[in-house]
């Protein structure tokens, strides 16, 4: 037990420790401090904002569209290659998404809330890659394998909550704003004083 002690807590960790705590000064990369008050640790906190602005709420639609997709992937691919729930490709996969979708999400976060940030992050641009090329590989194994369509009451459905959703945001972001700016007051002229 005392050579375990030894080997792997002082020298194997210990300098595996100080070399990474060299190698992120020596790249100036920044430190993380996560014992700092070890009862209660430091989570950053999200201010989506949703309804700031028409942007901010596009885009967390769009990254709700993304999760829905990955999801709905997820079935999708199990069914086309007859893969069983418990087989460990699923939990594989689910792991790489929760390893990916973290910095992923934080990026796409920084990207939306943060003026300075004008680049999307390369691991939201990995989630963005990774869903498309699974709704590829859905869309190119599926054919056939769905032969009926959506039932034309669910499309209208969707269709038309689609449409007021559009018109409400329009009018909430758009139309609304404008007609309750102040009108302009005229410009008057300065009499010339002789």
């Amino acid at each position: 037990a005392f050579d375990h002690i030894l080997l792997d807590i002082i020298i194997c960790n210990g300098l595996g420790i100080h070399l990474g705590m060299f190698v992120l000064r020596r790249l100036q990369m920044k430190e993380y401090h996560f014992l700092t008050n070890p009862l209660r640790p430091h989570l950053s906190e999200f201010h989506w904002q949703v309804l700031e602005s028409f942007k901010h709420l596009m885009a967390v639609l769009f990254m709700l569209f993304i999760m829905i997709v990955v999801e709905l992937n997820a079935f999708y691919l199990k069914a086309l290659f007859w893969i069983p729930p418990p087989h460990a490709l699923v939990i594989l996969r689910l792991i790489l998404w929760w390893s990916l979708g973290l910095p992923g999400v934080r990026e796409f976060y920084q990207f939306i809330s943060d003026k300075n940030v004008k680049k999307l992050g390369t691991s939201a641009w990995l989630c963005l890659a990774i869903c498309s090329m699974e709704v590829l590989i859905s869309v190119k194994f599926g054919q056939g394998e769905f032969p009926h369509s959506a039932p034309i009451e669910v499309v209208a459905a969707w269709s038309a909550a689609f449409v007021v959703f559009l018109v409400v945001s329009l009018w909430f972001y758009r139309i609304r704003p404008a007609s309750r700016a102040p009108a302009a007051k005229p410009a008057t002229r300065a009499k010339k004083i002789s």
